[in-house]
């Protein structure tokens, strides 16, 4: 639409983000800390998290730890990092299989914090192997692979293959089953150039998109000063099926040449058995804004382990990143968002939760591109047949404001660009804003029944996800800045 606009200071604000939102106790704006207050903080912790781990481990065996045993465990955690610097140099510089005296060396360092009580740094590691292990799997015999990814997962190869097209939608299908959870890793053929990379993925389910209850997670990347470079051209995203429904995955991509391409693999398991490795940093996502339904089922039956509480209200994180991210976004019952550190969720629900008394509508996409709801394709093809009947007028307008002789033209043509906003104004209230309004009514009745759901039988978690969010913040912490005053993992 090229229409001009005003926009009003209190939309603004929304527009920004500018919610309040309680947590733990407290009224919070959408944000949170600034970024740079969340750095700082990040690197005051990490300069303590050596010292916290180990005297966690030495008060778990009954006694402070001697200047021999912070030695060892000092040398352990350097030791490890270096490790780990080798693993992922040449995750990112050499195409054939991990070395495995490397991998080996991880697996023993591993028992080896285990055995010293250093809690936080050897679930870090069970992490870490899993994810290196994932990324050699890749790397070994293309036919094996699917089976090799699935075994890793805990469940069976559902489907896969290979797309090859660039700089256009590419597709593949699977069938998903009502009570199970798929979990797609795509990987491209080659790394190639830092612009050689997938860049849009979604699942599609058609009418029943609201039952397909989706989500993915972030790939790890370099760490330390610089440029945050992602280490593989790897990624992972899924859903699990609330209905028994025919899935097509679309994919988009784009690289130099034309040999590249992204292959994939469709792990499927049943949702109560959803691998932890990949609960632990899920991160899940709606259809779209104005998914009514789908808002309902992620609170009333989410995924597995994606709701933790705070001191009295229930969060699921959106924005959960690798390990070694402090901060996390999470959503809010009411639909508002809030900035939290991942100590300060549980996977236990406390013994009282409160909620406001009104949900936060954010509203509907305006184009069809982004609308995969039905409600949200409703008002999304609402907008497009309105822009389609004024979009030419206000052409014409502004080609005649642009030729205007005269300034007796000009505020012709003024006065036929404010009658055209007038216009598009009255019939956008009568007819797109007015289903939007029935959605907004929708999530309303949607939220008093999360209420209520929340009230008498809050969510319980399939594993302690709380802590192990945690945990492995601590142990990264730990190993990565091993050492060092202060600094970011």
């Amino acid at each position: 639409m090229k229409r001009w606009c005003l926009v009003g200071a209190v939309s603004l604000l929304a527009g920004c983000g500018l919610f309040q939102v309680r947590v733990n106790g407290e009224v919070k704006t959408l944000g949170g800390s600034s970024e740079g207050e969340q750095k700082e903080e990040e690197a005051k912790e990490g300069g303590d998290s050596s010292s916290k781990s180990a005297s966690k481990g030495s008060a778990e065996k009954g006694g402070n730890k001697g200047e021999s045993d912070k030695e060892r465990d000092e040398s352990l955690r350097k030791a490890t990092k270096e490790i780990r610097a080798a693993l992922d140099k040449h995750v990112m510089e050499d195409p054939g299989p991990l070395p495995a005296a490397k991998l080996g060396e991880l697996a023993a360092k591993k028992k080896e914090f285990a055995a010293a009580g250093l809690e936080a740094e050897a679930h870090y590691l069970t992490h870490l192997t899993t994810y290196y292990e994932i990324e050699n799997g890749w790397r070994g015999d293309a036919a094996k692979s699917g089976d090799v990814l699935a075994g890793l997962l805990g469940g069976k190869a559902h489907a896969q293959g290979e797309l090859t097209g660039k700089d256009k939608p590419q597709s593949f299908k699977f069938k998903a089953e009502e009570g199970k959870c798929y979990t797609v890793l795509l990987r491209m053929k080659s790394a190639g150039g830092e612009e050689d990379k997938m860049t849009e993925f979604f699942l599609d389910a058609g009418k029943d998109n609201s039952s397909l209850q989706r989500f993915d997670m972030d790939q790890r990347r370099t760490r330390g000063a610089g440029l945050m470079r992602q280490l593989s051209k790897s990624y992972t995203r899924g859903a699990c099926a609330l209905k028994t429904t025919e899935v097509t995955g679309t994919v988009e991509m784009k690289y130099a040449g034309t040999q590249n391409g992204l292959r994939y693999v469709v792990v499927e398991t049943p949702r109560e058995k959803l691998s932890q490795y990949i609960a632990l940093e899920m991160q899940p996502r709606l259809a779209d804004s104005c998914d009514v339904d789908g808002w309902t089922n992620m609170w009333t039956n989410p995924l597995p382990s994606s709701v933790l509480y705070g001191s009295d209200a229930p969060f699921i994180p959106y924005e959960v990143r690798q390990a070694e991210e402090m901060w996390m976004t999470a959503w809010s019952a009411e639909n508002g968002e809030v900035r939290v550190k991942r100590k300060d969720l549980s996977s236990a629900a406390p013994k009282q939760l409160k909620f406001d008394d009104k949900p936060r509508f954010r509203g509907c996409p305006k184009e069809l591109k982004y609308a995969h709801s039905a409600d949200g394709l409703k008002v999304a093809q609402c907008y497009d047949r309105l822009n389609k009947k004024f979009d030419p007028q206000f052409d014409a307008a502004q080609k005649a404001r642009n030729n205007a002789a005269g300034i007796l033209a000009e505020i012709a043509a003024d006065r036929r660009m404010t009658q055209l906003n007038n216009q598009y104004a009255d019939e956008e209230e009568r007819t797109c804003k007015k289903i939007e309004a029935d959605v907004a009514k929708k999530f309303d009745a949607a939220y008093n029944k999360i209420v209520d759901f929340y009230r008498s039988t809050p969510v319980k978690n399939t594993f302690d996800r709380g802590t192990e969010l945690k945990l492995s913040y601590d142990g990264s912490v730990a190993i990565g800045c091993v050492g060092q005053y202060s600094c970011s993992p």
